[in-house]
């Protein structure tokens, strides 16, 4: 993991005399919202599915938060995204999914079994000390740019630079328009092959 501290370090120079403390709270701000917008940080899981049991709680640490849930195949065969208050099939093969409080709900589930393959988009949130090291050494140049483009807009303060601000607001949202793309090329693209039992 690389911290937030670590990256603070190397920022304190261009952060016209911010504290470091408000530098951090900055750079943890601007990961939160980068990495929510890019989709860069997936994380891919395979469950055991259970019998009858339509609920599989999703655990992250506690420095790390979901995002989304952008895919759930069951046995191989990929599920279809829905809303939580939908009507479902009382009986049959999984056809949809849907997360709920970082649980993930499949339905219907009587005839459940393989597998169960997700893919999350994390995020990190006001308890992280830092980012994982793939995006740290990847992107962590975008996140101090972003950072310091938020310390220097804070007017009356007395590092307040409109000016350096904006060219670190243009060059964060070059890089995240970057990573956007890498993220989007990221995720999965398979043709859907869900089995429908009416």
């Amino acid at each position: 993991m690389i911290t937030f501290a670590e990256l603070t370090e190397t920022m304190l120079s261009e952060s016209g005399g911010c504290p470091e403390m408000v530098l951090e709270r900055q750079l943890r701000n601007t990961a939160i919202e980068f990495l929510a917008e890019t989709e860069i940080w997936q994380d891919r899981r395979v469950i055991s599915s259970i019998p009858q049991v339509g609920e599989y709680a999703l655990t992250v640490s506690s420095d790390e938060s979901i995002h989304k849930l952008t895919y759930c195949a069951v046995d191989g065969t990929e599920l279809l995204q829905t809303v939580p208050h939908r009507t479902f099939a009382k009986y049959g093969v999984p056809q949809w999914y849907f997360l709920r409080d970082d649980t993930l709900h499949v339905h219907p589930f009587e005839l459940i079994k393989g597998d169960i393959e997700v893919e999350l988009i994390l995020t990190c949130n006001r308890l992280s000390e830092g980012i994982p090291d793939s995006v740290g050494n990847r992107w962590g140049e975008a996140l101090q740019k972003g950072a310091l483009a938020r310390t220097l807009s804070m007017a009356t303060t007395p590092w307040y630079d409109p000016r350096t601000a904006q060219l670190y607001f243009s060059q964060y949202g070059e890089m995240a328009a970057r990573a956007r793309r890498e993220g989007t090329r990221g995720t999965h693209s398979r043709i859907r092959t869900t089995r429908f039992s009416w």
